[in-house]
C-alpha cells in the first residue's frame, strides 16, 4: 500500500510540475495581449482563454495541496470570521449564501489557512453542482463545533457516495477528483470528520468538528 501511494505520489508530483509553469506562461501571454491589443473583437476569445488557464491552474493546485504535508501548526483563531469571510467572497447576487451562527465567538485551534481552504471547497463544490442557493449552520456542543451545510444543487448520485472522498474518483467527469479529499485529509488532522448526508439521512452528531 505504502509502495503504490509513493508512485502515485511521484506520479502526481511530474504532473504538477508539467502543468503548472505552461499555466503561468499562457495566463502572462493573456496579460500581454488584453495590453497590446486594443480591438475588442477578441476579447471573447480571450476570456475563454483565460478561464481555460484557471481550470488548468486549478488542476495544478489540486496536486499541489494533495503532495503537501499536512499542517501540524495549532494557532486559535475565530471559526465564525473565516466563515464570514469565505462567504463574502463567494456570494453573488445569482448565489445566495444564508448563515446561522451562535452569538458568541468560536474559538478552534488548528491551521487557519487549511480550515478556511476547506470551507471555501465545499461552498465552490455545491455551486459546481448547479447549487444557487446555499445555507451554513454552526452549532457548539461541549467542545465541538459542527457546520452543516445544506444546498439545493443537483445532489450525488447513490453510486458515487462510496468513493465521495476518494482521490482521483471523479462523478462529474471534470476536475482531478482530489478536492473533496484533500478536504477530509485536513479534517481528519483536525481530529473531525467530514460526511455527507443523503437527504434521507439523520444528521450525525459531528459532522465537521474541530477542539475549540
Amino acid at each position: 500500500m505504502l509502495i503504490k501511494e509513493q508512485t502515485i505520489k511521484a506520479v502526481v508530483r511530474r504532473a504538477h510540475h508539467s502543468i503548472q509553469n505552461p499555466a503561468w506562461n499562457l495566463l502572462n501571454s493573456i496579460v500581454w495581449m488584453r495590453y497590446e491589443i486594443s480591438s475588442t473583437d477578441l476579447t471573447e476569445e480571450l476570456n475563454s482563454m483565460e478561464q481555460n488557464v484557471e481550470r488548468i491552474r486549478g488542476i495544478a493546485e489540486d496536486f499541489s495541496r494533495f503532495l503537501k504535508p499536512l499542517s501540524q501548526r495549532m494557532e486559535s483563531f475565530d471559526l465564525l470570521e473565516i466563515i464570514n469571510s469565505v462567504i463574502f467572497r463567494n456570494q453573488t447576487k445569482d448565489r445566495d449564501i444564508q448563515k446561522s451562527f451562535p452569538d458568541t465567538v468560536v474559538n478552534i485551534k488548528g491551521d487557519k489557512a487549511d480550515i478556511e481552504w476547506v470551507i471555501e471547497e465545499l461552498i465552490q463544490n455545491a455551486f459546481k453542482y448547479d447549487a444557487m442557493y446555499i445555507s451554513i449552520s454552526v452549532t457548539l456542543s461541549s467542545e465541538l463545533a459542527t457546520i452543516l451545510f445544506k444546498d439545493n444543487g443537483s445532489g450525488i448520485k447513490v453510486e458515487n457516495i462510496e468513493n465521495l472522498f476518494v482521490p482521483f474518483k471523479v462523478a462529474s467527469g471534470q476536475g482531478t477528483g482530489l478536492g473533496l479529499a484533500n478536504a477530509k485529509r485536513i479534517i481528519n488532522a483536525h481530529r473531525g470528520e467530514l460526511l455527507y448526508i443523503g437527504p434521507n439521512d439523520k444528521p450525525p452528531k459531528n459532522p465537521v468538528q474541530s477542539l475549540r
